[in-house]
């Protein structure tokens, strides 16, 4: 077990169980093992195993990844105290050291990420230092730049929203969900799965928290070109949901006018086709090798034999959770039989 992934876990099943049925047990013995064997007696936790898919873990492996550790599985706690104190006699007095740890630590990081993370793991017990998390901050204190990149940035950005809603400063909070509703890609997604999931996380925890005047607001886009405008209009029911429209065509004059009270977000995207770069090859981490050997043939039918080999190139990390998608072209279909004797020989290991 690693104990950054069990810490998640247990953080995500907690959470989950305000809305769906959770085994406690299954829950409250991820955070007695985060207690029992990576955390030491100052209170700091220490990763014991390895993650094989680096980018999972944003910046907690990175600088300070003392106080980013210990933060990551102090929320974790935090978010399963009320199911598993019972359970776990020593689980306050493990987060009290673990908050004790942190606030020796505060004052004397250098990385914005570890900063933001320990910033919402302390104000879950009303100990935010503001002035150090801002200090961290872009000078417009919209974010939190991180050195790792993007995905790092955006994820330390939001766990320093979590900490400012949650000590509702939402004046100050608006300026970062509003560069944060900037940052989203195409396909809805902010980069990596858990930049995405944070910033969804801290962006919803605004949205439901805020008390916001009534939302009364009517855009119309018009094209020039085209003879009907696109009337969109939003409420308080209604407004965090994302509309679209769509034209055809490039260099074309776009019109925007919006009236009355409230705050939306305008993208426009162009979306094309282009002539695909020929490569020598499209993956780069594995050799594959395909052989359709044929094993008989009869009058109206013939039956083939697909050989596979795979081979992995990559020798300083595992291939971790690989995947092989095999497809046939029209006109073939599988053997059953064959395919159920593969999957019987996978499942007794040989």
């Amino acid at each position: 077990s690693t104990t950054w992934l069990t810490a998640y876990v247990a953080k995500v099943f907690a959470m989950a169980s305000a809305y769906v049925h959770v085994d406690s047990s299954m829950v409250c013995g991820a955070i007695k093992f985060l207690i029992l064997q990576t955390q030491r007696p100052d209170g700091m936790f220490v990763e014991v195993g390895e993650v094989s898919d680096k980018s999972m873990i944003g910046d907690v492996g990175g600088v300070d990844s003392d106080a980013s550790m210990t933060a990551f599985c102090l929320i974790a706690m935090k978010e399963s105290s009320e199911m598993c104190s019972d359970y776990i006699p020593s689980l306050q007095n493990s987060m009290r050291k673990a908050q004790d740890y942190l606030k020796r630590r505060l004052h004397r990081l250098t990385n914005p990420y570890a900063v933001a993370l320990t910033s919402y793991a302390l104000v879950n017990f009303q100990k935010l230092d503001k002035g150090v998390l801002f200090r961290h901050s872009a000078p417009d204190r919209t974010h939190w730049p991180v050195l790792k990149g993007k995905d790092a940035t955006l994820e330390a950005t939001a766990y320093a929203l979590l900490a400012l809603v949650k000590d509702q400063a939402f004046d100050e909070a608006k300026p970062i969900v509003r560069w944060l509703s900037q940052q989203q890609r195409y396909g809805g997604n902010y980069g990596s799965t858990q930049a995405t999931i944070m910033v969804y996380q801290a962006v919803a925890e605004y949205a439901s928290t805020v008390n916001e005047p009534p939302f009364d607001l009517k855009v119309d886009i018009s094209v020039k070109g085209r003879s009907l405008m696109n009337k969109i209009s939003f409420n308080n029911r209604n407004h965090y949901t994302t509309r679209t429209s769509k034209f055809d065509g490039i260099n074309k004059d776009v019109t925007v006018t919006a009236t009355g009270t409230g705050e939306a977000m305008f993208n426009m995207i162009s979306f094309y086709y282009a002539i695909p770069t020929e490569k020598e090859s499209d993956c780069e981490m594995f050799d594959l090798k395909l052989e359709l050997i044929e094993v008989s043939s009869e009058e109206n039918k013939r039956v083939y034999k697909l050989k596979i080999e795979v081979k992995y190139k990559n020798t300083e990390r595992d291939a971790s959770m690989s995947i092989l998608d095999i497809g046939l072209p029209t006109g073939y279909k599988f053997n059953k039989n064959d395919l159920d004797a593969v999957r019987v020989a996978h499942k007794h290991g040989s």
